[in-house]
């Protein structure tokens, strides 16, 4: 979890096993998204000053390593440091997903895709998530510009390498789950959610990567094949937009 002080942010990990508190202080950083790797062993928080990938071990909070943009990135001063130019600039327009040697840095608003392998400390690929048509109903055009990328969830099981991200779809509303093949850096399918998500939503993949799970608050959850990419099963919603339902997480239980 996070804690603000003073301007502050500080990372904290709670080990459910020892029942203690372990702070990533070194060196301190305000974050704009987190993610762990497949084995746990290591955590990737995006520094909002820097706007850099900084990666800890889990057992001690050491910084182990720091992914930097290309050096023909744009730069601009901020605080001081250079910072890349062309990277979000606040936690609600960024999401990090880890998926084997690889973290997968996701920009809601653009739907630009960074692809860093770990190992090497580089930029392995860029890639676009393919735009949706103009033309919104509802009135939600505003909404979709502003969120294209909703949640990403890295593969398991069946489908560990990949990374699935939930975006918003055409004139339909529907939500969109690209897979991609985060080593080749390419676009593996398309499922469509069948979720109506220009009010948010969030997806998931079970441990042996047979389900994929997209939940909204105009939907409910749908439980869906990773093998067919159809719907199973939709579970009663437990409310809506309207009356002030937030989604916020969604995950698997081992």
């Amino acid at each position: 979890y996070s804690e603000k002080a003073h301007q502050s942010i500080t990372n904290r990990l709670y080990s459910l096993r020892s029942s203690s508190i372990q702070p990533f202080h070194r060196p301190p950083i305000d974050t704009m998204a987190t993610a762990f790797s497949p084995d746990e062993t290591r955590y990737a928080a995006l520094d909002s000053n820097s706007r850099r990938i900084r990666l800890f071990d889990t057992s001690t909070s050491q910084l182990k390593n720091t992914l930097v943009e290309p050096a023909n990135t744009a730069t601009t001063k901020a605080n001081g440091a250079d910072v890349a130019s062309n990277l979000p600039t606040d936690f609600e327009n960024v999401i990090l997903s880890y998926v084997d040697h690889f973290i997968v840095s996701i920009c809601r608003t653009s739907g630009k895709v960074t692809i860093w392998d770990v190992n090497r400390g580089v930029v392995a690929h860029t890639v676009d998530i393919p735009s949706h048509r103009n033309g919104m109903s509802n009135g939600s055009a505003a909404h979709h510009q502003s969120k294209k990328v909703l949640d990403a969830a890295a593969g398991r099981g069946l489908h560990a390498g990949s990374c699935f991200i939930l975006a918003n779809g055409d004139d339909s509303n529907k939500g969109i789950i690209y897979q991609y093949n985060v080593a080749k850096g390419k676009l593996e399918r398309k499922i469509k959610s069948g979720a109506e998500t220009s009010d948010g939503g969030k997806v998931a993949i079970s441990p042996d990567g047979t389900l994929i799970v997209v939940a909204s608050p105009n939907s409910g959850i749908r439980l869906i094949s990773s093998e067919t990419g159809k719907k199973i099963r939709k579970l009663k919603k437990a409310g809506n937009a309207s009356n002030g339902m937030q989604l916020q997480l969604l995950e698997f239980s081992l």
